[in-house]
């Protein structure tokens, strides 16, 4: 019932970003950066992934704008998330 009301009304864009894009984009950005330093010339944040990330990621792999365009459109994140095996996560069984 709680999360019925967050896709309409006044303030639902910032409640499903608070509840639902944030937590999720927290925790990727915690599982695939060490830290985050700030560009002393430009001000800019510069994202420093764990090692050996580097080999299959970009830096800025997990910017929040593009997360959250990510989840604001259907069709991208059923056709965007995938499993390790390649699998789309929803065509999964699930129980």
């Amino acid at each position: 019932e709680e999360f019925r009301s967050l896709g309409s009304g006044e303030g639902s864009s910032t409640q499903y970003l608070a509840r639902i894009v944030r937590p999720i984009y927290n925790v990727v950005f915690d599982e695939w950066y060490d830290n985050v330093e700030v560009n002393k010339k430009n001000d800019r944040d510069v994202k420093k992934l764990h090692d050996k990330f580097e080999a299959f990621l970009p830096p800025d792999v997990a910017n929040y704008d593009d997360w959250n365009e990510f989840f604001c459109e259907p069709r991208s994140l059923i056709e965007g998330l995938l499993c390790a095996d390649g699998q789309m996560f929803f065509d999964e069984p699930h129980a």
